[in-house]
């Protein structure tokens, strides 16, 4: 299996092979920031990422199609950068796990700690 690493740079997604030569890029047409991924998948060929967007959302990101699989927002509610923790099984998928991030409820000016199923952003 070829491997493959994900990289911003400039509102573009780059997929780069590991002999550094770029094989696929992609325009993102609204600003990302705080990219994470499913950590037992660093170093190597991953699917999914899961961001902070410009419209205070949180979104997992297919990143073999660049589709914006799933998002979770609420109006008034402002998401930390996401972190995603994987589940401690051996035969597990890539996007078991959840997202966690603190969240800024902007109504009552308190936070509250959000866990998300990262399968279906809920």
């Amino acid at each position: 299996m070829q491997q493959h690493n994900y990289y911003c740079m400039n509102s573009e997604i780059k997929k780069q092979t590991n002999t550094n030569l770029v094989i696929q890029e992609y325009k993102i047409t609204e600003k990302i920031e705080m990219p994470t991924i499913n950590p037992y998948y660093k170093g190597i060929e991953y699917k999914y990422h899961y961001t902070f967007t410009e419209k205070s959302q949180i979104r997992k990101t297919d990143m073999d199609s660049i589709e914006y699989s799933l998002e979770w927002s609420k109006e008034g509610h402002i998401p930390s950068e996401p972190i995603f923790i994987p589940r401690d099984d051996i035969n597990y998928q890539e996007d078991m796990g959840i997202v966690v991030s603190v969240v800024l409820n902007t109504f009552t000016n308190t936070s509250y700690l959000l866990f998300l199923d990262a399968k279906n952003m809920k």
